[in-house]
């Protein structure tokens, strides 16, 4: 058996089960792929639940002249419907966390004052990096 994401699979998913996977992501849930003996079986469809104040606190940020931008390890569908419900234009998916780390060490080198928030054990690189100036 073996379950993660997409390119992790053995094989490419049967159409039947494409269109159920796409609306789930895209209403910001994480499709996680099933296989069993070399084929896709199946997929879970995973929601982390916004925080209270989430949206709030980036549009917060948006009256100070502040941009966000969302790095995420979801899919693009997935990532894309997460930044519309925050009011995030600017997004980036599919990331592994040293991915998400460079962004952070990139803003800063461009001279970027760049502050990092995280939810999970995969944005600990990111974390580690000093941000500000």
């Amino acid at each position: 058996m073996r379950v993660g994401s997409e390119e992790f699979m053995p094989d490419a998913a049967p159409e039947r089960l494409l269109d159920g996977a796409a609306a789930h992501a895209m209403e910001a849930e994480s499709v996680v792929w099933v296989a069993i003996d070399g084929r896709v079986t199946g997929f879970i469809a995973l929601r982390d639940e916004l925080l209270p104040g989430a949206a709030k606190a980036v549009a917060d940020l948006r009256t100070t002249g502040r941009t966000a931008l969302l790095l995420s390890g979801d899919s693009e569908a997935t990532t894309m419907a997460v930044a519309g419900k925050l009011g995030i234009p600017a997004h980036r998916s599919r990331l592994t966390p040293e991915q998400k780390a460079e962004a952070i060490a990139d803003g800063r080198a461009s001279g970027v004052r760049v502050a990092m928030v995280g939810d999970g054990v995969n944005d600990a690189p990111a974390l580690a990096r000093p941000t500000f100036r």
